[in-house]
């Protein structure tokens, strides 16, 4: 994710997540993976890896609780404009 990525999803997270994890329900940093995720999506009982739904992942530091949020309907991505496959790393 480039820093204007990332100054968006912080922005989308700020106005649209409440700073608690639903799992632990602590108030611990929320951190965001600094790079897009593009899991792979299920076909009936198969994994289709042509098709992905990019994402950003939201990791709860206490926990270690992960949530994924589309990019595409954050407005980080446009469908035509989807960024490639790239691993994902804690920043």
């Amino acid at each position: 994710m480039d820093e204007s990525q990332r100054k968006k999803a912080e922005e989308w997270f700020n106005a649209h997540i409440a700073p608690t994890c639903p799992s632990c329900q602590k108030s611990a940093p929320l951190q965001i993976v600094d790079r897009l995720v593009m899991p792979p999506l299920m076909r009936g009982n198969s994994v289709d890896f042509g098709s992905t739904l990019p994402s950003v992942a939201l990791v709860c530091t206490n926990c270690a609780h992960v949530r994924f949020f589309s990019a595409l309907l954050m407005g980080i991505l446009s469908a035509a404009n989807p960024e490639p496959n790239s691993e994902p790393k804690l920043g």
